[in-house]
């Protein structure tokens, strides 16, 4: 896509955000892992905290990364989608709800429909430290949560393409950050709803 070969002026705009934005996903696991853009993205997953969901989308309307054709009802399962502009990807806002045991939940969609999941993160999914992409400092959720986000994204995939890669990802996260993590804690939690 255009915009992957391009100066990605975009991440610069999204790392100066205070609060920062959390990526997840591929845009994360490329940061993490090869401090640059290596794959093909759709979408930049972005996870927020319920109670800052206004603020980031006013951050991003400033930015013009939110546009007026977007539509932002939350829908149970689903990301808030905003549209790109030229030069950056499409964001897909998930939003997470703060445990009252410590961690995070968010509801996703489940493959067939309409199965829903609500998937658990763990208490350090917005404390590590930003790392770099591109040159500029931005901020990933920890790769603990990117770790279990892959697992529960295989373990519910019937099968195919997107379960291999899911599984190739978790176990390239888990020889760069995990190694000393018990199997219990890389468990990942999630429920059928």
């Amino acid at each position: 896509m255009e915009w992957e070969r391009g100066k990605h002026s975009w991440i610069r705009d999204l790392a100066a955000l205070t609060p920062p934005l959390f990526f997840m996903g591929g845009y994360a696991e490329d940061a993490l892992l090869f401090h640059r853009i290596v794959g093909q993205h759709a979408d930049l997953d972005v996870l927020v905290v319920r109670r800052q969901l206004n603020q980031c989308l006013q951050q991003l309307a400033v930015l013009g990364l939110v546009g007026p054709a977007d539509d932002l009802r939350e829908a149970p399962g689903y990301p808030l989608v905003l549209g790109a502009s030229k030069d950056a990807p499409r964001i897909e806002l998930w939003v997470c709800t703060p445990e009252p045991g410590g961690g995070y939940s968010f509801d996703a969609a489940g493959q067939p429909e309409p199965t829903r999941w609500r998937i658990f993160l763990p208490e350090d999914t917005f404390r590590y430290p930003a790392t770099t992409m591109e040159g500029m400092a931005i901020q990933t959720i920890s790769p603990l949560a990117l770790y279990q986000l892959r697992a529960v994204s295989a373990m519910t995939r019937s099968s195919g393409e997107k379960r291999t890669k899911d599984l190739a990802m978790q176990e390239r996260l888990l020889r760069a950050f995990l190694t000393e993590k018990d199997e219990q804690a890389l468990m990942p939690r999630f429920v059928n709803l």
